[in-house]
Parts: C-alpha cells; sequence; structure tokens
C-alpha cells in the first residue's frame, strides 16, 4: 500500500514519525494538527510500517490528488521543541542502512549524550530517546 497522508497521535509521534519518513526518502510537507501529506506517496518497508501504525491515528490511502482537509495549527511550535525535531532529523537510522552501533555512539558522543561504557546499539538509542525527553518541556 502507498500512503500519501498521515495523521500522527501527538506532537512527539509527528518528529519520531518524520523521522521514520526521511529514512524511507519521503517527500513530504506539514499541513497542520500533526498531519503530513506525501508527494507522491511513499512505500514503506514492514518494519516502517509497523513503526508507523504505532505513531499514527490512521494511514489514508492514496487520495487521487483531493486535498487534504487539515485542523488549522493555532498553536505556536516552541523553539526547542524544533530543536529537538531538527536533532530528530540529523539523527542516524533507526533501522536499515547506517543504523549501526558506531554512527549511533559517534552521535551520542557528538551532541554528549551519555552511555554506558560497551552499551548495545539499542542501549545507546534509549540513552539518546532519555536525554530528549528530558529536554522537550512541557511535553506529558
Amino acid at each position: 500500500m502507498t500512503v500519501e497522508h498521515l495523521q500522527f497521535i501527538d506532537g512527539d509521534a509527528f518528529m519520531v514519525g518524520v523521522a521514520v519518513l526521511m529514512e524511507a526518502g519521503a517527500d513530504w510537507f506539514s499541513v497542520g494538527g500533526n498531519q503530513v501529506r506525501i508527494n507522491g506517496g511513499v512505500d514503506l518497508d514492514d518494519e516502517q510500517r509497523a513503526e508507523l501504525d504505532k505513531l499514527t491515528v490512521h494511514a489514508v490511502p492514496a487520495l487521487d490528488g483531493a486535498p487534504v482537509a487539515a485542523e488549522p495549527q493555532t498553536e505556536f511550535v516552541p523553539a526547542t521543541q524544533v530543536a529537538t525535531l531538527a536533532a530528530a532529523v540529523d539523527t542516524p537510522p533507526r533501522t536499515g542502512p547506517g543504523a549501526t552501533r558506531d554512527a549511533w555512539s559517534a552521535w551520542a558522543d557528538q551532541n554528549k549524550v551519555p552511555y554506558p561504557e560497551g552499551a548495545s546499539r539499542d542501549e545507546i538509542i534509549a540513552a539518546v530517546d532519555a536525554a530528549r525527553s528530558q529536554e522537550a518541556p512541557g511535553d506529558s
């Protein structure tokens, strides 16, 4: 199934979902209300689809060019959340090519995220996620 429109459950899910879409090579743009429109759709592998299924309210298949009716975005996004999104985008991929322990440890070291010596890739990712959740104000 080719996905062209996604509505995420909340702002945190939006940030993680955008990272998954970028990993999949999607050309996307926000339409407000934690929703994205994907230009030309994107074919997802099983792991990406499973991750997005956990993050979205629903996935809408091809809309044949119909306009997306999105709720207007009435909230301003604080600069700290924009920085958090930017950090999510430039982290190494979580799956697929480039999702290595070395890539994650280098990213964590560069961004001063502590992790235990000898930590596995998944443990380093968990440390990065934990550090991000402490930095995002107002999240609940």
